[in-house]
């Protein structure tokens, strides 16, 4: 829909926005269903349908939820950077902040402030994944890849987001977002135990 109805190049329109949102969430979306799907077909147990029992979902569907709102704020603050280019690091921000800006850069401030907000929850759920032997290799690959988007992020603004940058900001935020879903899944989704012999 975004080139169907014209919503690239230069286009500003709201719409664009919107759609643009939308696209990165299905996309994020289809990403996590595939990631399950292929966790749970790796599974010798616990992968039919009644087999599984479900432990303290709240937090690990919260947690998911502002991870993929820091997708979309991401997906925003990448497009008032591409319609909007900055030419110095001081300025860029001055824009974030000031009333004539397009509401694209005012809202650039959301991205890294739910960042923070998924980090505590990623930490939490590494934390707990580090208390389980079979899962401490992804729950360490997770804090690991967490800190590199952290650096990425980073980057990408003080070098005034370059299209490359961004890509590899994107790319890490994909990486990521499978594996923090996998993780949850580890953590939440277990198979149920054997019922007692009689």
């Amino acid at each position: 829909l975004l080139v169907e109805f014209g919503l690239v190049g230069d286009n500003h329109s709201p719409a664009r926005a919107a759609y643009l949102a939308l696209h990165l969430t299905n996309t994020l979306l289809l990403l996590g269903a595939l990631a399950m799907t292929a966790h749970f077909l790796s599974r010798r147990t616990g992968f039919m349908r009644g087999s599984l029992s479900v432990r303290n979902p709240a937090v690990p569907i919260a947690g998911l939820g502002v991870t993929l709102f820091v997708g979309v704020t991401g997906s925003l603050a990448a497009l008032g950077d591409t319609l909007y280019p900055a030419h110095h690091l001081m300025h860029a921000m001055a824009e974030d902040f000031s009333s004539h800006s397009s509401w694209l850069l005012r809202i650039r401030w959301l991205h890294p402030a739910f960042a923070f907000l998924a980090g505590i929850f990623i930490l939490w759920l590494v934390l707990r994944g580090l208390r389980r032997p079979a899962d401490q290799f992804l729950a360490l690959g997770v804090m690991i890849m967490l800190f590199v988007q952290y650096l990425l992020g980073l980057a990408d603004l003080a070098m005034l987001t370059p299209i490359g940058m961004q890509m590899a900001h994107l790319c890490g935020a994909d990486v990521l977002w499978i594996s923090l879903v996998i993780l949850s899944a580890r953590l939440c989704l277990l198979p149920k135990a054997p019922a007692p012999a009689r």
